[in-house]
Order: C-alpha cells, then sequence, then structure tokens
C-alpha cells in the first residue's frame, strides 16, 4: 500500500461509522508511509489515512472542498511535518557489538556518538526501540552460504527495523537494505606500523627561502664586495687586487656573523658595513627560524604509497576487521588489483573482530598492513598501542546508519536527520563526543646519522677548503720571502 498514490471514494450505502470518517482498525492496511485520500459521502473534507500502529488507522484533514468547486487546504504543513509524531511505537532494532561509534553502558544505556545522534532523532520523532539481537559485525555477503551475515542478515530476514550502529554504505549493501543521510563522509586508508628510521631530506636545507630569493642572496653576496671596492677606491685605496680579495673575505665573514678587523673610519664605507650586518642578521635569524620548522617536520621512509606499489612490494600481509564492508571491497571484486591484493591478505579465521583489535595486531606483528577507515582511525587513536603511519587509498566511505529494505519509517528519519544537520545538532554533537578523547603521546623519534650528513659535509668541506687555502697562503709567502731575499742579496753583491 505504500508503493503509490490512493484516492478513495466512498459511495452512499457504506456505514459510514465503520470507513468514514474514522474506521475501526486498518481496513486497508495502510502504513505509515502510506499516502492515500479519503472522500466520505456528503462530505467536503478530504482526509489523509495512514497508520502509527498496524491496528489503528491515523486520520488527518487535509483539504475542503468549496461550495464553488474549488479545493482549498486545511494546512500548510508538508508530509513529514504532518507525521511528525510516532506515538511512542517501539521499533525492534539489532545492535552491532563491534561498532566502534556505540557503546553500550552496563546499565543498558546507549552511548557514543551514534547512540547520542539516534537518541535525539528518537526525542524528535517520539518512538523508542527494542534490542531484540546482538551480533558481533555489521555483516557481508557469503556467497557460499547465498546469506548476509551480521545486522544486514538480521533485517534481510525481517527480524529488526534497523541496525544501531554506524555502518558504510556500499552498492551491494543498497541491494540488500536502505540507508539514512550520511552522517560521516571520510575515506579508506592503509595503515601500517610507523617505520623506526626517520629522514630528512637534504633539499629541506634549500627549501627554508624561495628560488628567487636565494638567487637575490647570492647576488648580493657577489655584487656587495664589489661596491665596497669602489667605494674604498673612490676614497684613495689603489691596490685593487688586494682590496677585491679583502672584501670577499670580509663580506664572507659578514654572512657568518662574523666581526671586522678594523672598523673604517669614512661614513660612506660605514653605511654600507652597517648594511650588510643588519642585512646578514635578518637573514641568518629567518634562515634559522625556517630551518628548524623544516627539520621537525619528520618525514618517515615508507616502503609503500599506494596500493599498487603495496602489491609489488609483496612482503606484508593485509588484515581488516571480519565480516565488514572492507573485506568485500576486495573478495567481491573482479578487478586485476584487488585479486592480487586478496592473494596477499590473512586467513578469514585470523582476521581480527574489530578495528582496534587490528590495531593490537598491526602494533604486536611484524609487517601488516589494516585497510579501514579515516574515521575509524581517528576515533580508536588514543587507545593505538603504537604510533602508525597513513597511506592515503581514495576510496571514499559513506557512514550512516542502516534500515530494513523499504522501511516505512525511513523517510520520517530522514527528515529528522536533515534538520539535525541544518540545525547544527549532529555537529555539535561530534565535537563534544571528540572532546571527550584523549590524545596519545608520541613518542620522540631518533634521528639517524644519514639525516645529519648534510651538515657533516659542509663542516667537512669548510675544513677542507680551510686547509687548502692555509696551504696556498704558506706557500705564497714562503716563495714571496724567497724573491725578497734574493733580492737583497742581488743587492748587497751589486755594491
Amino acid at each position: 500500500m505504500s508503493s503509490a498514490y490512493w484516492y478513495v471514494i466512498f459511495l452512499p450505502g457504506y456505514n459510514r461509522s465503520d470507513y468514514c470518517p474514522a474506521p475501526r482498525g486498518n481496513p486497508f492496511n495502510v502504513l505509515f508511509n502510506t499516502e492515500m485520500l479519503v472522500s466520505c459521502p456528503r462530505d467536503t473534507i478530504m482526509r489523509e489515512w495512514y497508520s502509527v500502529h498496524s491496528n489503528r488507522t491515523s486520520v488527518f484533514e487535509l483539504a475542503k472542498w468549496e461550495p464553488n468547486g474549488k479545493l482549498s487546504l486545511l494546512t500548510e504543513l508538508n508530509l513529514n511535518e504532518r507525521r511528525n509524531n510516532l506515538e511512542g511505537l517501539i521499533i525492534p532494532a539489532v545492535l552491532v557489538m563491534n561498532d566502534q561509534f556505540t557503546e553500550m553502558g552496563v546499565d543498558g544505556n546507549i552511548s557514543g556518538l551514534c547512540g547520542k545522534i539516534l537518541l535525539e532523532v528518537t526525542r524528535n520523532t517520539n518512538f523508542s526501540f527494542a534490542i531484540v539481537k546482538r551480533v558481533q559485525a555489521h555483516g557481508r555477503y557469503k556467497s557460499k552460504r547465498n546469506a548476509w551475515t551480521g545486522a544486514v542478515g538480521e533485517l534481510v530476514a525481517n527480524r529488526a527495523e534497523f541496525a544501531i550502529a554506524y555502518v558504510s554504505m556500499s552498492s551491494s549493501r543498497l541491494n540488500a537494505v536502505d540507508f539514512t543521510l550520511p552522517f560521516i563522509l571520510s575515506s579508506f586508508s592503509l595503515y601500517i606500523k610507523e617505520p623506526d628510521i626517520v629522514s630528512i631530506e637534504w633539499s629541506n636545507y634549500f627549501q627554508t627561502f624561495s628560488h628567487e630569493l636565494w638567487i637575490a642572496i647570492i647576488m648580493l653576496i657577489l655584487t656587495a664586495p664589489l661596491l665596497l671596492v669602489f667605494i674604498m677606491i673612490v676614497t684613495g685605496e689603489r691596490n685593487m687586487r688586494l682590496l677585491i680579495s679583502d672584501c670577499y673575505f670580509q663580506m664572507w665573514g659578514i654572512i657568518c656573523q662574523q666581526g671586522l678587523v678594523e672598523f673604517p673610519q669614512r661614513s660612506s664605507l660605514r653605511l654600507a658595513y652597517i648594511s650588510l650586518f643588519i642585512t646578514s642578521m635578518v637573514f641568518s635569524a629567518a634562515y634559522s627560524a625556517a630551518l628548524i620548522s623544516f627539520l621537525t617536520d619528520v618525514m618517515h621512509n615508507l616502503p609503500f604509497l599506494s596500493l599498487e606499489e603495496f602489491v609489488k612490494d609483496g612482503t606484508y600481509k593485509l588484515i581488516v576487521p571480519k565480516d565488514s564492508l572492507e573485506y568485500d571491497v576486495f573478495a567481491n571484486s573482479q578487478k586485476p588489483l584487488a585479486k592480487k591484493v586478496m592473494s596477499l591478505m590473512k586467513d578469514e579465521e585470523s582476521l581480527p573482530l574489530t578495528a582496534l583489535e587490528g590495531f593490537v595486531q598491526l602494533c604486536s606483528q611484524h609487517k601488516l598492513a589494516l585497510y579501514i577507515s579515516t574515521e575509524v582511525e581517528n576515533l580508536l587513536n588514543p587507545e593505538i598501542p603504537c604510533n602508525v603511519a597513513r597511506i592515503h587509498i581514495g576510496h571514499i566511505d559513506s557512514i550512516s546508519m542502516m534500515w530494513k529494505k523499504k522501511s516505512q519509517f525511513l523517510q520520517i528519519i530522514n527528515h529528522y536527520v536533515f534538520k539535525l544537520m541544518t540545525n547544527g545538532v549532529i555537529k555539535r554533537l561530534k565535537v563534544n563526543y571528540k572532546q571527550k578523547k584523549y590524545t596519545r603521546k608520541v613518542g620522540v623519534s631518533s634521528i639517524q646519522v644519514w639525516s645529519v650528513i648534510p651538515i657533516l659535509l659542509f663542516l667537512k668541506i669548510s675544513i677542507v677548503l680551510s686547509v687548502c687555502v692555509l696551504i696556498a697562503e704558506k706557500l705564497y709567502f714562503a716563495r714571496q720571502r724567497k724573491k725578497l731575499v734574493k733580492s737583497k742579496k742581488e743587492k748587497v753583491s751589486k755594491k
């Protein structure tokens, strides 16, 4: 009766006390979402019939025929606003025990993010629920048995109207059950235990400034000494070769925050040197701050960055929660990549029952990868016993509540879920729930020798260059002394 629109006209002669305007029982077996208009004999009122309880028909006066033949509406409320009360109806539900978004207290009360939103919906629509079955998993389709397991199986078998859990939506599940509007939009990712080896890229030492700024600094180092030489020549210095070498050494000393042996007396030179010192100080401070920022952004050497690389690596085993959508993503797919991924999946008997058990396995065993929703990892993060690294896969995850296929109450539930979303109630519940979670302390990662090789290399080059310059100076001055001694001897011999 809920799959079409009905207009029922009672002809004169029917017992009005049994049918019109208020029927006894539910003679047409109408449902809550049935859209039926009824006209009674010699009555100008058109009424809407539907039922909340299966043995009773609810009546709503919707429109009226005017004497001039026009039909006028008696209400401006839409369908969902007219049927906004489930009159305390008790709806059977199945509880998923291992759902990360649902918690069951010792007193039997439902809590967690899913529980809080569900209680808000029940309060707005005036219904309650009775848990008729408790299952361990959301459920998946098993082709060998030609049946669904878990909560999906209970809904397909009509033993419950909806599942108390947040469930990921998939095309296979949509063929068996219906879903509310999504509460959470997330994505699936691969998680592995965070590698111990930390890598700092050599390029980080040069990423502190842009290419344009580095070019400007190099040009300043090359041209500033020439400007100093020009000023010195104008003021009376004549040995250009010595001036150029001295000014370049002075410029390098200023860049390295070294002082001058002798500060010049000329005002023009003083202004030039003061400008260079201030520029060098600003450059050094900015570089130090930016370098610390880049070096503290720790990079881990991950063995793979995609599913294709995961399959190509072949050294890791894959785990997912048992009887979950994550398993179906690969098990029921005909794509070549999915079949290769399934070859790396652990035996079904060895798979964890929950996502938290999966993270415990991940931390305790060697070379395991867990495929799970990013939102689930965010929720469980404080309880994960080790640091994990996320590898973004890109598969979208839409999380919502699951109802029986073609449920008569799904439309009104979606209406109030949408109202809670637009009014910010669900967003506030999410924020309040996440604020109760504490942040797990992350241990300090050790830095390997390879990460500081650039600094050691620069130091080694500086030492070698200094020794070479020292040797060159010694040889040069020794040669000059020999020439000086030889010239003195020649002068003495001539006398």
